[in-house]
């Protein structure tokens, strides 16, 4: 069995959205002073490798806690979308053939902040069925967020910032996605890998 780790680190350098505020740490206690470590750790639920469940963008959607693990965990495919960018007025136009019922789905896109997909593309992962939704970029869309609200509005949470996917491409492999358990929330962060048997 082989483990590639699919979350980003998390600290003061972890990249955060235009206008998300930066992470920030504390030593609240030390071994010296105090007889032990404790810090405190000031963070956004969008920041770093994070879950975006539906309720980020629909009031009526469901929060983080509402979403079952096993909707987190499964069977998972990468799709090599690198080399696409927004600019391109395209929309990525993978090969979805390997795509089945129930699969998480994860974009490589060589961690390209410009890429994206299109709502053709997202129709079409709706259409066969998948539960969640991945991509190693910090988004899978721009304002308005079509594609957020098409993959929300059918109960598809999405993962962003994803790493390592690449080592994953041509695979079928276990993915499992755990975000901190918070209530009534928008998202976490969380630590995502996949697993090779």
């Amino acid at each position: 069995m082989k483990i590639i780790d699919l979350a980003l680190p998390l600290n003061e350098r972890t990249p955060v959205f235009p206008g998300t505020p930066k992470p920030k740490f504390e030593q609240l206690a030390s071994i010296e002073k105090d007889g032990w470590n404790e810090q405190k750790f000031t963070i956004t639920t969008q920041i770093g490798t994070h879950i975006d469940a539906p309720f980020h963008m629909l009031a009526s959607g469901k929060k983080l806690h509402e979403i079952p693990l096993e909707n987190l965990c499964g069977e998972a495919v990468v799709i090599d979308a690198r080399g696409e960018t927004s600019e391109s007025k395209k929309s990525i136009p993978p090969n979805l053939a390997q795509v089945k019922p129930g699969d998480i789905v994860l974009f490589c896109t060589g961690a390209n902040a410009k890429a994206q997909i299109g709502t053709q593309t997202a129709r079409e992962l709706i259409k066969k069925k998948i539960k969640l939704f991945g991509i190693d970029s910090p988004s899978p869309d721009s304002s308005p967020y079509e594609i957020h609200h098409l993959f929300f509005q059918n109960n598809i949470p999405i993962v962003e910032n994803l790493t390592n996917l690449e080592k994953l491409i041509d695979k079928r492999f276990f993915c499992c996605i755990l975000p901190l358990k918070l209530e009534n929330s928008d998202g976490a962060p969380c630590r995502a890998i996949g697993v090779l048997q």
